[in-house]
């Protein structure tokens, strides 16, 4: 990050991806990906990623999720390279959240 505070350019173009399953958007999923896209011009709704009872989730870059997101502190969360590794779901994985959304 720059002395001014803005996010470099370069960091800009990251993947994002804001799950918009059900849960997710009861929690707020809309709220961070409006923030998220102020910032990042490559952020976007994407499908259910699981974990639903985690969410909001935010997937960046396909390699690292981040739980219970909100809009006041994802974007410095996406800055510091939090979160965990990302895996897929399996069937043993899914929840009745999850099964709900599909």
């Amino acid at each position: 990050m720059s002395s001014s505070g803005k996010i470099p350019r370069s960091a800009r173009n990251i993947k994002i991806e804001v799950c918009c399953g059900g849960n997710c958007l009861g929690r707020g999923s809309q709220k961070v990906l409006d923030t998220l896209e102020k910032e990042f011009e490559s952020a976007q709704m994407c499908g259910c990623l699981g974990n639903c009872g985690k969410g909001p989730n935010v997937l960046v870059d396909e390699k690292k999720i981040l739980h219970y997101s909100n809009e006041h502190t994802v974007v410095e969360r996406v800055k510091n390279k939090e979160g965990e590794m990302f895996k897929r779901f399996n069937e043993e994985e899914l929840t009745d959240d999850f099964l709900n959304d599909i």
